[in-house]
């Protein structure tokens, strides 16, 4: 199963967008991407907030698929670098 469904219920994240980490920490035109998820505590949490919910095994599975994905995603743009490889991020 994909992420289709997923990703169609995502919207724009305002008026708290946390681009900040993205601009302070991403340089695309240096090779350096970044992708920053935000997800809502409530689809995975208890209705207090403080517990795991009724979600919390589905959006573990769709974290592992996601993370998994990019992983081969990445793997496979770093061989087609000359040279192979990709540069390490240093605070």
């Amino acid at each position: 199963p994909g992420i289709g469904p997923v990703v169609r219920g995502a919207a724009h994240n305002r008026p708290y967008a946390g681009g900040y980490v993205l601009e302070r920490h991403a340089a695309p035109g240096e090779g350096l991407h970044a992708l920053q998820l935000e997800i809502d505590r409530s689809s995975y949490l208890d209705s207090r907030l403080t517990e795991p919910g009724k979600g919390f095994a589905a959006m573990t599975h769709l974290l592992i698929g996601l993370v998994r994905r990019l992983a081969g995603e990445v793997s496979a743009l770093g061989r087609l670098q000359e040279p192979p490889g990709w540069a390490e991020a240093a605070e």
